[in-house]
């Protein structure tokens, strides 16, 4: 069954293959989960194909899973006071920023070239295999 969220909002769960692996946590599964839940409007995931490099091309359900991913893999930006209803998360130079209240994937920033990020290939391709993100 494949992650997408249809334009009529109806969510269609996740399967995600569990494997033994030390690299992926059990927070991290259950993160995944959780992130699951939240829609991804379309104006959102057209951006996200617009301007991350290699991706002009990936179907929604493949579109939400990278998402999903990179939250799990980035930073969580400390919280602002006044926005207790919103989480940001940094993976690379993406900012992806979510909306508790509404339960939407609602903005995303790209600050090209600007930080430095060094995450393990391992761990992301483990990410890929249980989540059926598709290697380009």
């Amino acid at each position: 069954m494949d992650l997408i969220n249809n334009t009529k909002g109806e969510i269609i769960e996740m399967e995600l293959k569990m494997i033994n692996s030390k690299l992926v946590t059990v927070a991290e599964i259950e993160m995944i989960k959780e992130l699951d839940k939240f829609r991804l409007p379309i104006r959102v995931f057209n951006v996200y194909r617009s301007f991350t490099k290699g991706n002009d091309f990936l179907k929604f359900d493949q579109v939400k899973k990278k998402l999903i991913r990179n939250m799990v893999l980035g930073v969580e930006a400390p919280m602002i006071v006044g926005t207790e209803h919103k989480k940001v998360f940094q993976y690379g130079n993406l900012m992806i920023h979510i909306n508790l209240a509404e339960g939407t994937i609602a903005y995303l920033q790209n600050y090209d070239g600007k930080f430095f990020w060094d995450i393990s290939k391992e761990k992301i391709h483990t990410m890929n295999e249980i989540m059926g993100i598709e290697e380009i």
